[in-house]
């Protein structure tokens, strides 16, 4: 197996913040969503996103913090239901993988196969996150205070400020979305970063 980046390598090659300083921001752009700690009992996280139930698509970023009290971006994402998105990614978090079987629905009892729960690549990369940092922060982006009012180009405002603040500030985990249902971060990456 390859070695893993340390905390120490991951910082100097990601742009590190102090997460309070968003909030001094004059455009009001950045809302905070929850913050939390590692230690912290993963049923007293409360996910605080206003008009949670007005769904359409919202923008959000996670910011780890170690002990010093730096942070850095993990992942920037969309969604038209950015809370219960949130929330499970809190729950891969903290949930540990468990070897369960399943049996069969005609045959009850006959155990047919066993299983992992909690152990796909997602539950992995966030699992990783929670022991590498101290803290973490989740921000709502409101996307007309953070972007120009031409600056989309004809793109999707939430696609085109998702990569735009990804690039800003080089989140560690994010990947452009495949190219579905008219997704275009890719190509939005491409004219943002030159790649």
């Amino acid at each position: 197996m390859n070695e893993l980046a340390d905390l120490q390598t991951i910082k100097e090659s990601c742009t590190c913040v102090k997460v309070d300083d968003f909030f001094r921001d004059q455009t009001g752009a950045f809302t905070k969503i929850c913050s939390f700690g590692t230690k912290e009992d993963v049923t007293k996280i409360k996910v605080d996103v206003q008009n949670a139930d007005d769904h359409y698509k919202r923008l959000w970023a996670l910011f780890g913090e170690d002990n010093s009290g730096q942070a850095i971006c993990l992942n920037v994402g969309s969604s038209n239901d950015i809370k219960t998105e949130i929330e499970d990614i809190i729950k891969m978090m903290y949930t540990e993988p468990e070897i369960r079987t399943k049996d069969s629905f005609f045959h009850k009892g006959m155990n047919i196969y066993n299983y992992i729960t909690y152990s796909d690549k997602n539950c992995f990369k966030y699992r990783r996150m929670k022991e590498l940092f101290a803290c973490f922060t989740w921000i709502e982006i409101d996307v007309k205070k953070y972007l120009d009012e031409n600056e989309t180009k004809g793109y999707d405002p939430t696609n085109y400020a998702e990569v735009k603040f990804a690039s800003e500030w080089k989140a560690l985990l994010w990947n452009p979305a495949p190219a579905t249902n008219g997704n275009q971060e890719r190509e939005i990456s491409r004219k943002i970063n030159g790649k």
